[in-house]
């Protein structure tokens, strides 16, 4: 963001990211100062002109920021002229927002937005590789897990006593409080637990048969 600080001739910059989780948009990175205080996490529950142009999915340019609904008296008393918006596009839709902001009205041109859609449009190709690096790892570790689990089932003949080197290696994928292995009875009625991970939360003696139902 320091970088399209300076070469934008910018006086203000702030790349924010999509959070699908929480609905929010986020600062990840800022360059020169604010002259809005906003939180650096923004609920798109809410109204403002961040969330709107989020959601407008389009390119926002402000030549006089003053005449905006909402313009903060605050803002523009800081120097606050004009404003430049724009969504970061990836496969699955937006995936952030870059707001920059000049002290001087009009600041904006033809050339300087075409210059910050292509900035944009790399910025974007990073965010896509790093979820791809990182989904590329999560398969890595997948598989290393999957072998080691092979290895621990097929290393003995006494499965129980494998439960806990099992157990330990699925909690890198998948975490967890506790685990419980329980077996059917031969009558096909009941069943008995066989593995617990941690015994003192244990609620019935293991071995001891229970109803099927309501497991």
């Amino acid at each position: 963001s320091r970088a399209i600080h300076d070469f934008l001739n910018a006086d203000s910059v702030v790349l924010r990211t999509f959070n699908p989780e929480k609905n929010t948009i986020d600062v990840v990175a800022t360059g020169g100062s604010r002259f809005i205080d906003l939180p650096d996490s923004l609920s798109l529950d809410e109204d403002g002109f961040s969330q709107r142009a989020f959601k407008s999915e389009k390119l926002m340019v402000i030549g006089d920021y003053s005449k905006i609904t909402d313009a903060s008296p605050h803002a523009i008393a800081r120097g606050l002229r004009s404003v430049c918006t724009i969504g970061l596009r990836g496969p699955n839709g937006l995936t952030g927002l870059i707001n920059i902001a000049s002290k001087e009205s009009d600041h904006f041109n033809d050339e300087r937005i075409e210059l910050l859609e292509a900035v944009a449009g790399g910025i974007t190709a990073l965010f896509e590789s790093a979820r791809l690096t990182e989904s590329l790892e999560q398969s890595h570790k997948k598989a290393e897990v999957t072998d080691e689990v092979s290895r621990i089932l097929t290393s003995t003949l006494d499965i129980d006593s494998a439960y806990d080197d099992y157990f330990a290696e699925v909690k890198r994928l998948v975490d967890f409080d506790v685990a419980r292995v329980s077996m059917i009875t031969s009558d096909d009625e009941f069943l008995g637990t066989k593995y617990h991970s941690d015994p003192s939360k244990l609620l019935i003696p293991s071995g001891t048969p229970h109803a099927k139902s309501g497991t």
